[in-house]
């Protein structure tokens, strides 16, 4: 049988009307770097217009393969999206009418969706005499790239340059080179410093006149720290950068960069166990075990407020990843406070990552490594961290499952609970919902039987309901009230302030009714 030697693509910038997996050839210096869920660049339309693209699959080779156009480079060594979110997109592009490389890029990692850019750099070996034979500006660009690499927009305005003309020109003749790339976020890192050989060091600080009393002290703090940042050596040591240079010219110590990992929460928090379940819910919490232990299914946890839902599939998720499998629980945008996730950070520790919007494009991007490299397994997170790229997912739980959060207002636009649904279909997972309030589907679906339902009628700790007044302001108007306050919440609002303690008043609407009524008679005027 042939090699492969095509390769299937899903490209940038397709309109949906004529979105579909285009073919392009695969030159065979970028062979073994072209597997699914790569991301490449290719030509596509008139005057072959880069385009990014993702491998969606290889193909045989086919008669015409001479027509094809050539894939264009390679934008990242390891693909970019895995088998179960190629699955996904085409999901996705069915159900939300979306284009696939769209569907694509929500499980792409955080800054990839970055721009497409060209990188220019000089070429080797090019003679003086052609060098002295160019124009200025040509001179110009090639003593620059002679620097460093830039990209093509800087190098114009470094070069005084109008137009991409001569670059492009230079580049037909081989005197500078042009490749692809792809903007994106740089890992975060700081400068350490460490000796380059311990036992020389101590050699050298027996001999008092080798060296000056600022760097002797370097030195012996680094004996003592082993490795420390730069930043750190010339606080506590009390030197300049330029103290520590020296040594790095004598070889004495060397530099090199440590990534700066995110955290969710910078403070320390220490672990703590769940509390005693109460009947009721280790009723619903055996339940819920036993649905996972069947493989596939999904579940209603419906529980008045303060039930203690939280603490049930707390405990689930403790069961889930002693079998060594991955959890996602996803919470709406307004529930997403610090609180909520110091209770999981308490509980699992550095197992826990957090995605969200209010997370800086280089903090998503760490967490998201975080998850893809395996050292967190419980994620924390809001719509969006439905497509984290866990390995062995083992349960999805949905809190506050009927929020309008978890529905996309962009395209793809998405339900994460129909995301969650396909997810754990394919991975044989658990999908658990939970709420006080549940969406009708959801509660429909429970009732019927095709979710599982279990319910929390009391509130955990024995804790007692708020009792609700609702008062007729057609009677505090009959009354003589004819202010926008009833006089039972008045009674309430000077019982507090008296007692030193604090209110809240929610309006239905900021600054305006609803509307307009007449004080007199009740007449509502449209």
């Amino acid at each position: 049988m042939e090699a492969d030697t095509i390769a299937l693509v899903a490209v940038e910038g397709v309109s949906f009307h004529y979105d579909q997996p285009f073919s392009y050839r695969i030159p065979p210096a970028l062979d073994a770097s072209i597997s699914p869920g790569t991301l490449v660049a290719v030509p596509f339309g008139r005057g072959a217009k880069r385009r990014r693209g993702i491998i969606l699959s290889r193909a045989a080779k086919e008669d015409s393969i001479n027509q094809l156009r050539p894939i264009f480079a390679v934008l990242a060594i390891e693909p970019m999206v895995n088998a179960e979110g190629l699955a996904l997109a085409a999901f996705l592009k069915e159900r939300t009418f979306c284009t696939l490389f769209e569907a694509l890029r929500l499980m792409m990692p955080p800054g990839s969706e970055n721009r497409l850019v060209q990188i220019y750099s000089k070429a080797e070996d090019v003679p003086k005499s052609t060098i002295a034979m160019l124009t200025k500006e040509e001179q110009a660009v090639i003593s620059l790239l002679g620097k460093h690499d830039f990209q093509a927009e800087k190098l114009c305005k470094q070069a005084g340059l109008s137009d991409m003309h001569v670059l492009e020109e230079l580049a037909e003749r081989g005197l500078i080179l042009v490749r692809e790339d792809v903007l994106t976020i740089s890992h975060a890192s700081e400068k350490m410093v460490r000796l380059v050989d311990e036992q020389r060091a101590q050699e050298i600080l027996r001999d008092t006149k080798k060296l000056t009393k600022k760097r002797r002290a370097v030195v012996q703090y680094l004996l003592s720290e082993k490795e420390v940042s730069l930043h750190d050596v010339c606080y506590y040591v009390g030197v300049s950068r330029g103290v520590v240079q020296a040594l790095k010219q004598l070889k004495m110590v060397e530099f090199f960069d440590r990534p700066i990992r995110y955290t969710p929460l910078r403070q320390r928090i220490e672990s703590v166990k769940l509390p005693q379940l109460s009947a009721e819910q280790q009723k619903a919490y055996e339940g819920l075990l036993a649905r996972y232990r069947a493989g596939a299914s999904a579940s209603l946890l419906y529980g008045v407020t303060g039930s203690g839902k939280t603490q049930v599939f707390m405990r689930l998720i403790e069961d889930v990843r002693a079998d060594g499998r991955d959890v996602l629980v996803l919470v709406p945008e307004i529930a997403l406070t610090p609180q909520t996730v110091m209770h999981f950070v308490a509980r699992f520790g550095e197992d826990v990552a957090v995605l969200h919007s209010g997370l800086s494009a280089r903090e998503r991007l760490e967490e998201w490594r975080r998850i893809k490299e395996g050292v967190a397994h419980v994620v924390v997170g809001t719509r969006s961290a439905i497509f984290a790229p866990v390995s062995h997912l083992g349960a999805i739980i949905l809190d506050e499952e009927q929020e309008s959060t978890y529905k996309s207002e962009s395209s793809p636009r998405y339900h994460a609970r129909d995301v969650a649904r396909f997810r754990c279909a394919r991975n044989n997972a658990s999908l658990v919902f939970s709420s006080a309030t549940p969406s009708f589907e959801t509660f429909f679906a429970a009732q019927n039987g095709r979710y599982a339902l279990f319910r929390l009628t009391k509130r955990f700790g024995k804790e007692q309901m708020p009792h609700v007044l609702t008062v007729d302001m057609k009677e505090e108007l009959a009354n003589g009230n004819s202010g926008p306050l009833s006089s039972t919440l008045l009674e309430e609002l000077r019982r507090n302030l008296g007692s030193h303690q604090q209110s809240i008043l929610l309006l239905n609407r900021r600054g305006y009714n609803t509307f307009v009524s007449c004080p007199q008679c009740g007449h509502v005027f449209t």
